[in-house]
């Protein structure tokens, strides 16, 4: 199973994301994102929670709470339609980019590459927090 994808995007689209996410307002750190996906050839929706952090001076952008069955399933998505259009938002800003398998060939030439990783968290720990979102939803 791929525990790595590749985000492309348009120069301009990651420059926008970095201020938005460490502008002078920001500082450091890990900033938690959505990353809101639709299937051009399928029309299926994918929300998965990640995180955008730096390695080296290089963005990396790693998943929070997803299971090894929905990176499974995600990656088989990826692979199938080779690149996927992807919106990666914050609460007030949204940067197109294309999603495919590490090493595959780039949807253009002049995209800017970003690591997009698996964290492997347990599946009992995903559920648990699944869970845990629905009694708080409930509650509030």
């Amino acid at each position: 199973m791929a525990t790595e994808l590749v985000a492309h995007m348009r120069l301009s689209h990651y420059k926008g994301l970095w201020q938005a996410l460490y502008g002078s307002t920001h500082g450091f750190g890990e900033r938690k994102l959505k990353l809101n996906l639709t299937s051009a050839q399928r029309g299926c929706v994918v929300e998965l929670p990640i995180v955008c952090h730096y390695e080296d001076n290089v963005a990396v952008l790693t998943t929070r709470g997803v299971s090894k069955s929905e990176w499974s399933t995600f990656c088989k998505l990826v692979s199938d339609e080779s690149a996927l259009k992807v919106i990666f938002f914050d609460e007030k800003h949204d940067f197109l980019a294309r999603i495919t398998t590490s090493g595959a060939k780039p949807p253009k030439n002049d995209l800017y590459q970003i690591k997009f990783h698996w964290q492997d968290d347990d599946e009992v720990t995903a559920a648990l927090r699944k869970g845990i979102k629905w009694i708080s939803g409930i509650l509030e």
